[in-house]
């Protein structure tokens, strides 16, 4: 390695990261803000290496970076995106005061082609992995459908949910101030479906609580949108795209986010019922300049279960799926209480 600015961040990121970097064993490299390092692999897919890091050298090494690209990196703008000037591996940082800590992803560059009989018959861990997924799939598949088909009681709500967060559904849970929108996200966050998978927390107040151990936990400020960190979000390799509350135009970033591959989501939102969420996220979307007729096509994709509450107290539970031009939203009323 002969360029100094090269070197100077290879030295920054440290010897074990730079290790994974040129194994060509991982695909994603992520250090989190509260210091663990993760990393995904072709062969073990995602796990926490025992690798420790100097969290302030991390942070010279994104300025050094930035400086490289005549970028400034600062509590104003405190974020990067950039190319890491080894082999162009792609590289997203969040600094302070949007993150505790610094943190990064670092998505490595394909070391070779992969054959089309790779991803079939000439690989037995990736073909037994898709066996396991769709077998548990349709298990869970079809625990739910018994489940809504002989009507949800209140004593199966819990269960319900966990199991709606093993399906990967997007929830949105509505109701007025106080009613007990985030302390509901908190209970169906900590099920352990959600523990198994990497989540990026978007807020403007440290209200959700997350005891999974791979997370990114983000607010946003005055200088910082909700719409710069949901835009963040997609380079940060998450499994589970989560926000506290919706208010405005950001709701078009959230349901892009949810409807690329990001599914199990949760958010929130001022309502009046589970049916007029619906009409609140027209409202919110409308609100963004680049939208000038209702996108209800991805409202209806992105949004799977409305959840309306009042008092601490559930009042709807309602499906979502799909809109026709003719009928409007296909809704079907899953309990009330």
């Amino acid at each position: 390695m002969t360029d100094p600015n090269a070197l100077a961040i290879a030295q920054k990121l440290g010897g074990d990261i730079m290790a994974y970097l040129e194994s060509g064993k991982v695909s994603e490299i992520m250090l989190n803000p509260d210091g663990t390092v993760w990393v995904d692999s072709f062969e073990h897919g995602m796990y926490q290496t025992d690798i420790t890091v100097n969290q302030g050298s991390i942070e010279n090494m994104v300025k050094t970076l930035a400086h490289s690209e005549l970028r400034i990196v600062n509590s104003e703008h405190p974020y990067l995106q950039a190319n890491l000037p080894f082999n162009g591996e792609r590289f997203q940082a969040m600094l302070p005061p949007i993150v505790e800590n610094v943190c990064f992803s670092i998505r490595t560059p394909a070391q070779r082609i992969f054959k089309l009989d790779e991803y079939f018959t000439d690989n037995p861990i990736l073909q037994q992995k898709r066996e396991d997924k769709l077998a548990l799939k349709k298990q869970v598949k079809d625990e739910y459908d018994s489940m809504v088909e002989s009507g949800l009681s209140f004593e199966q709500l819990g269960d319900f949910f966990r199991l709606l967060m093993r399906l990967r559904k997007n929830i949105f849970v509505s109701g007025g101030t106080g009613s007990g929108k985030t302390t509901f996200l908190n209970a169906i966050l900590d099920s352990e479906a959600v523990k198994k998978d990497r989540c990026y927390v978007m807020q403007d107040t440290p209200e959700l609580q997350l005891s999974a151990p791979n997370k990114i936990m983000c607010r946003w400020d005055d200088y910082t949108s909700a719409e710069d960190l949901l835009k963040i979000a997609l380079r940060m390799r998450p499994d589970r795209a989560l926000i506290g509350e919706v208010r405005g135009a950001e709701c078009l970033d959230l349901l892009s986010v949810w409807n690329t591959g990001h599914s199990g989501g949760v958010a929130s939102a001022h309502a009046n019922s589970a049916f007029d969420t619906l009409n609140r996220i027209e409202d919110m979307l409308l609100q963004h300049p680049n939208i000038t007729a209702i996108p209800y096509g991805t409202i209806s994709a992105a949004i799977d279960i409305v959840v309306y509450m009042e008092n601490l107290m559930i009042v709807e539970v309602m499906e979502v799926n799909g809109h026709t031009q003719e009928n409007g939203y296909q809704t079907r009323m899953l309990y009330q209480g």
